[in-house]
């Protein structure tokens, strides 16, 4: 072997595992966004990828912290992730079984106006504008009182 294809060999090694290593890091990454994925695999996956490292801006740890709160009330005990991609189509198989279905719905909804009619009359607190001046009491005149005019 010459020198040429020694360097060769030591670089391709090199760039293999660079890749694997890369591979290696970014696997919470993928299983995080493959539903088949078992939950609580992924939460292992990343402590393993962040322990003993500082958290650094734009590396995914606040995007996997984010999705780990969403996620983790809508997977099942066992950490099968399936259920949140259900949820549409258990939905329309609802809708479906529905008496209404096919059915068009108005967008305006079936309203009936049911009162009160008419302006309201005499005191109370129906009774509206009926705010008056300020007034003086006669004694003392540095007393100043406004609101309702009483009946």
């Amino acid at each position: 072997m010459n020198f040429y294809s020694q360097i060769r060999a030591v670089l391709a090694v090199l760039l293999f595992s660079s890749v694997s290593f890369a591979q290696q890091d970014s696997n919470w990454v993928e299983m995080m966004q493959n539903p088949s994925s078992n939950f609580y695999d992924v939460q292992q996956a990343f402590e393993q990828y962040w322990q003993g490292k500082t958290i650094e801006k734009g590396k995914g740890y606040k995007q996997f912290r984010r999705w780990e709160d969403y996620m983790a009330p809508r997977v099942y005990p066992s950490g099968d992730m399936t259920l949140p991609s259900l949820s549409y189509e258990n939905f329309l198989e609802w809708e479906a079984k529905q008496p209404s279905a096919g059915t068009s719905k108005s967008l305006l909804g079936t309203w009936t106006a049911m009162g009160p009619f008419g302006k309201p009359t005499g005191g109370g607190a129906g009774r509206t504008g009926s705010s008056g001046p300020p007034r003086r009491p006669p004694a003392p005149v540095s007393t100043c009182a406004s609101g309702t005019a009483s009946s």
